[in-house]
C-alpha cells in the first residue's frame, strides 16, 4: 500500500491502513524513519498482508503501533547487503506495539544482508501464531544479532 525507498528522516504518525492485497508499509532502503501511533488491519486469514517491512532500513523506531494483519506484523527483511554497514538491516527497536493475529515478531525471509541491532520490549502478542519468528532459505543466510528480546505477554 505504502512504498518508501531511500529516505531519510521520516515520520509516520497517527494513520490508520487498511485492507490492502498486499503488504501495508514497506520502508525501503531507508534511515531514521519512526512509526509512531500507527494502526493497521487486515483479516486474520488474508495472505501476504504484512503490517511494517523495514527493508534493508537503519535506525527504525516502531512505537505504540495496533499491528492485527493475516500475515508478519511486522518483518525485518534483508535481502542485500548495504555499502559501509554490518548488516543490512540495524538499529531497529519495536515498543509498545500490539500485535494482533498474524505471525508476531518475523525475522525475514530475506536475510542475506543481515540483521543488526533488533530489541522488541514491552510489546503484546494476542492470537498471534509465533511471538518471534526467524524464517529463511537454506544457504541464503547472514548475521542475525539482537539484543534481548523482551515481551510483556
Amino acid at each position: 500500500m505504502v512504498v518508501l525507498s531511500k529516505c531519510k528522516g521520516v515520520r509516520i504518525e497517527g494513520i490508520t491502513l487498511q485492507n490492502s492485497p498486499s503488504f501495508h508499509l514497506v520502508p525501503t532502503d531507508c534511515e531514521d524513519v519512526i512509526i509512531d501511533g500507527i494502526t493497521i488491519r487486515a483479516p486474520a486469514d488474508s495472505p501476504n498482508t504484512d503490517a511494517i517491512d523495514p527493508s534493508a532500513c537503519k535506525n527504525v523506531l516502531i512505537r505504540k503501533c495496533i499491528l492485527d494483519v493475516g500475515d508478519d506484523n511486522v518483518a525485518l527483511k534483508s535481502g542485500h547487503s548495504v555499502a559501509g554497514r554490518s548488516a543490512a538491516c540495524e538499529d531497529i527497536t519495536v515498543v509498545d506495539c500490539t500485535f494482533l493475529h498474524g505471525h508476531g515478531m518475523s525475522i525475514g525471509s530475506e536475510t542475506v544482508g543481515g540483521v543488526r541491532n533488533l530489541t522488541v520490549s514491552n510489546c503484546t502478542f494476542k492470537d498471534t501464531v509465533s511471538g518471534l519468528r526467524i524464517k529463511s532459505y537454506r544457504g541464503r543466510a547472514a548475521l542475525l544479532k539482537t539484543s534481548p528480546i523482551r515481551t510483556s505477554k
